[in-house]
C-alpha cells in the first residue's frame, strides 16, 4: 500500500471529506460515471490517483456524463501519484514539484515532467499512449 493511499484512507490532505448523505450520493453518481467513461469501479483505487469527491462537490458536473465518454477531469483535483499531475492541482506544492501541461504548434497537449513527476515517466507514458497526447522528460519526447 503507497503512503498516499494510506493518507487518503485515513483522511488525509488529498481527498475531499463528505457527509454520509453527500457519499451516498456521491456514489450513486460515480457509478454513473465510472460505467459511462469505463473507469475503475472503485472511486478509492490508490490508482486513480483523482479526487473524484473534490470535483463531484465543488464542480458542475452536469457535463461530464454527456457528449465524449473520452473527456477527462480537470486538473485540480488530480493527486500526486496521478500520472500527469499538474501545476493545475489544489495538491502541488513545494514537497510535491508538478509537471507541466502545454500544447505544441500543431495543437496537441503535452505534459513536460518535473525531477518529482519524472519518477513515473514510465506511467505517464502508458497512461496518455493511444490518446494523441505524449510527454516529455528532459530532452526526449516520448510518444
Amino acid at each position: 500500500m503507497s503512503i498516499l493511499y494510506r493518507k487518503y484512507q485515513s483522511g488525509g490532505k488529498f481527498t475531499t471529506s463528505l457527509t454520509p448523505s453527500e457519499e451516498k450520493e456521491f456514489n450513486s453518481w460515480y457509478n454513473k460515471v465510472a460505467d459511462f467513461k469505463k473507469l475503475n469501479p472503485n472511486p478509492d483505487d490508490q490508482r486513480q490517483g483523482y479526487d473524484y469527491r473534490g470535483y463531484w462537490k465543488n464542480e458542475d458536473r452536469s457535463e461530464i456524463l454527456k457528449g465524449d465518454s473520452n473527456a477527462h477531469f480537470i486538473d485540480k483535483y488530480k493527486m500526486p501519484n496521478h500520472p500527469t499531475f499538474s501545476n493545475e492541482s489544489q495538491y502541488s506544492n513545494e514537497k510535491t514539484k508538478v509537471g507541466s501541461l502545454s500544447k505544441d504548434n500543431a495543437g496537441k497537449w503535452y505534459f513536460t515532467h518535473s525531477p518529482y513527476t519524472a519518477k513515473s515517466a514510465e506511467k505517464t507514458y502508458n497512461y496518455l499512449k493511444g490518446t494523441g497526447e505524449f510527454s516529455i522528460l528532459g530532452n526526449d519526447t516520448l510518444r
